[in-house]
């Protein structure tokens, strides 16, 4: 009875947990989205700040780079960390006011004409925002593997927290533009007030992550032994598993990102419904929303890379609809077909979480000793990265058509560049797709492989003597970790 009573408290502090996903799901859309424009655009020109695009570009790349070095050092400093609030909550409790403040100030305008000052100020800004990011975040993806050992509430918990994810995205979509447009004659004013809204409703969570999170017990003699950090992500890469699963993560991500980029200029530019751009976004986060109420079920009973790999098919098979669709196709038709790819992508981005704390596991029977929040920290720094590089690509394609400056996005997106946007749209999303299922198969990350890693990893801690009739056991082992099974057992 106390079991079953435990196991429900577990999934209902998972469930409230959930809500840490609201940050992600906020500043991705509204900084992929907005961010750019708000710096490239020109206040003489009733809008905001008037860096050069490609200047812009670099602001972004650069001021990633907090986030993407820090992750895996804020990860590494919760695995290591010996406070009395547990090793992840004290990052959350530091995180709540860091959190809304410094997603306002990016947003923050001055009435200056220092080219100079700007991007200074702009980018120690987007780099505070990417520390306190990584700061509350990466301690946040380590506590699933912490809180319980069952893989399908782990599935359960990464499901809820993609719905999150998608409730929020489709949130800001829907609400970013009308609060902008609530000030048509002071754009300084309206990404101001955006920032501190969004801000705001991104720190909130922390404090319910803060007073409900609980991690379960683990002894002490785990945390006993202080690496240093380069020493630690030297050995977590000798991990099959962890280098399978950063790299699902990583094409899942990719995809993501280039659809989300994508999708906005090709329904305006080449489908040419502009007017539409909202009804097919909000299709696409609807269907990320159904795909995560299903995805526990698929991982638990198929396993994460089964999972993983429809979720890409789908996402591909909405792709290629979207892409071969004529031009005078009704726009609900393309809403669907937005749907079908944001269910697939929800789908695998949930599935490569799963991965990820499988592989956490795995890690832990390699070496004796749990390093789940460099493995989230390592994933994190992964994801900026590949943000930063898209905002900075993006700043150059800004150049090269001309936004920001004298010519006029809408009339440079003929011709060759429109041809070129449709490519794009189609073969960049793809490559990350094609990448992600190859790599999908490289381990087995089923509940079956699962129980035999952490049945392996009692074995090797009490000294049990090995059974070399198990086949089964040895060959999962070694497929988990990349490394010979008596080398593992030592």
């Amino acid at each position: 009875m106390r079991t079953a009573q435990s196991q429900r408290s577990i999934l209902s502090r998972m469930m409230l947990l959930s809500i840490g996903d609201v940050l992600p799901g906020v500043s991705l859309v509204i900084i992929s989205m907005l961010f750019l424009c708000f710096l490239v655009q020109d206040v003489s020109n009733n809008t905001s700040v008037g860096l050069p695009p490609v200047l812009a570009g670099v602001v972004a790349l650069i001021g990633g780079l907090a986030g993407i070095i820090l992750a895996p050092v804020f990860g590494h400093l919760s695995d290591q960390s010996r406070s009395g609030y547990g090793r992840r909550r004290a990052f959350f409790l530091f995180g709540i006011v860091p959190v809304a403040a410094s997603f306002a100030l990016i947003w923050l305008t001055f009435k200056t004409d220092s080219i100079a000052f700007k991007a200074v100020f702009y980018t120690l800004a987007y780099a505070l925002f990417n520390l306190v990011f990584a700061m509350v975040f990466t301690p946040y993806e380590a506590l699933p593997a912490d809180m319980t050992e069952d893989f399908k509430k782990r599935s359960s918990f990464f499901s809820i927290r993609t719905l999150v994810f998608s409730l929020a995205a489709l949130g800001c979509l829907l609400s970013a533009m009308p609060i902008v447009k609530v000030f048509p004659n002071k754009p300084q004013a309206a990404f101001l007030v955006l920032g501190a809204f969004f801000g705001a409703l991104s720190s909130v969570p922390w404090f319910f992550a803060f007073f409900k999170a609980r991690e379960r017990h683990v002894d002490a003699t785990d945390y006993g032994r202080h690496t240093r950090l380069f020493s630690a992500i030297r050995a977590a890469l000798q991990n099959r598993s962890l280098r399978a699963a950063l790299f699902m993560e990583a094409c899942a991500f990719f995809t993501a990102l280039a659809l989300f980029l994508l999708l906005t200029p090709y329904i305006a530019f080449y489908l040419n419904k502009a007017g539409d751009i909202t009804l097919i976004l909000a299709f696409a986060a609807g269907g990320a929303i159904i795909s995560s109420l299903i995805s526990a079920v698929l991982t638990t009973k198929k396993g994460a890379g089964y999972a993983y790999r429809t979720g890409l098919l789908v996402t591909a098979a909405g792709l290629i609809t979207t892409f071969f669709l004529p031009l005078d196709t009704p726009a609900i038709l393309f809403a669907i077909a937005a749907a079908l790819s944001g269910a697939g992508i929800a789908l695998a981005v949930a599935a490569g979480r799963v991965a990820l704390s499988f592989a956490s596991d795995v890690g832990e029977f390699m070496f004796q000793r749990p390093m789940r929040g460099l493995y989230a920290g390592l994933s994190l720094s992964i994801k900026i990265l590949l943000l930063s590089l898209a905002l900075f690509i993006s700043g150059l394609i800004f150049k090269y058509f001309g936004l920001g400056l004298t010519e006029p996005l809408l009339d440079a997106m003929t011709g060759t560049p429109l041809a070129i946007l449709r490519i794009a749209f189609l073969l960049l999303p793809m490559l990350g797709l094609i990448a992600g299922i190859a790599v999908s198969f490289m381990c087995p990350f089923t509940q079956k492989s699962y129980i035999i890693i952490r049945n392996e990893n009692m074995k090797k801690r009490s000294g049990a003597e090995i059974d070399v009739e198990d086949k089964e056991s040895i060959y999962t082992a070694e497929r988990l970790t990349g490394k010979p099974y008596g080398d593992l057992m030592e």
